[in-house]
């Protein structure tokens, strides 16, 4: 049974992203305050906040290292920050609008409203090294594995760029997509529409799997993901709860009713299975 282990305050407004950092000791938040926050996810104790972004935080992403990590939001601008020391390294512009949603890995990855993705080299990062411009309206989320670069679009469309071979494969939702995420092995993922849907996708064809709904998602960006080993989708609702879904069968087997507004972000640390959910109602909750 998962239960809330933890509630974290500390932002002031709407909280719209939330991540683990390698180990599942910290969670990092950012919001509607333009505010970072760092909390300690066995005590909940505060840690550090991390100021200089203009507008909103809508993303964050941890490095592989986890000594560093991404935020991109309203302002346009993607940040490199320093975890210890709360500095900022180095700020990438290119974005002619709001960044949506960010990766971080062997590069880092920033999708924007302007329609675009563009790829940047943190180590030197004045300009992209490569523009992705496919997409017909804001490019709403991300995710990366290996070489493969899967987006998703208001335009209805998932998009899985294959940098190595140069090759582009395009699924056609219908309906504005909002969030994507690969499953482990790459032979499908999750597309999250705001049609109170989630599908589970076939990588190769493009046939819907599966779909899991008994949400509320018609509105916002939600966030969706998987864990423990991908046997079961995690998303969040407007209703303000969180549910759990078995991967296979597509059947709800929790829907867990904490927050008392929209959840917006819904993510999982790997190792441990935990939950981490962010919501306009201000707060972050953690989840076992």
């Amino acid at each position: 049974m998962t239960v809330c282990t933890r509630v974290f305050r500390g932002h002031e407004g709407p909280v719209y992203c939330g991540v683990f950092e390698q180990t599942g000791t910290y969670v990092l938040t950012g919001g509607h305050d333009k505010r970072i926050n760092l909390h300690n996810s066995n005590t909940g104790a505060h840690v550090s906040t991390y100021s200089g972004h203009a507008w909103e935080v809508y993303d964050l992403a941890i490095s592989p290292s986890g000594d560093t990590f991404l935020s991109g939001g309203g302002d346009r601008t993607l940040f490199l920050w320093d975890v210890a020391t709360q500095r900022i390294i180095r700020r990438f512009t290119g974005h002619y609008q709001r960044i949506n949603a960010v990766h971080f890995g062997r590069v880092a990855v920033s999708a924007s409203y302007d329609r675009t993705v563009r790829i940047w080299d943190v180590r030197t990062g004045r300009f992209p090294v490569m523009v992705l411009e496919e997409a017909r309206d804001s490019v709403t989320s991300v995710d990366v594995k290996d070489e493969q670069i899967l987006t998703a679009s208001v335009d209805g469309h998932v998009r899985c760029y294959d940098i190595r071979m140069g090759q582009l494969r395009v699924d056609d939702i219908q309906k504005s997509v909002t969030c994507v995420r690969f499953t482990e092995d790459c032979l499908a993922y999750l597309a999250v529409s705001l049609d109170s849907a989630i599908r589970l996708m076939d990588s190769s064809s493009g046939s819907v799997l599966n779909t899991f709904s008994g949400h509320t998602n018609l509105k916002y960006r939600i966030n969706a993901a998987l864990l423990d080993n991908d046997a079961y989708v995690a998303g969040g609702s407007e209703d303000g709860s969180l549910l759990i879904w078995d991967l296979l069968t597509g059947e709800q087997q929790q829907k867990l009713l904490q927050h008392t507004a929209p959840v917006t972000s819904v993510s999982v640390h790997l190792k441990t299975s935990g939950l981490l959910t962010c919501s306009l109602d201000g707060t972050a909750r953690l989840w076992n």
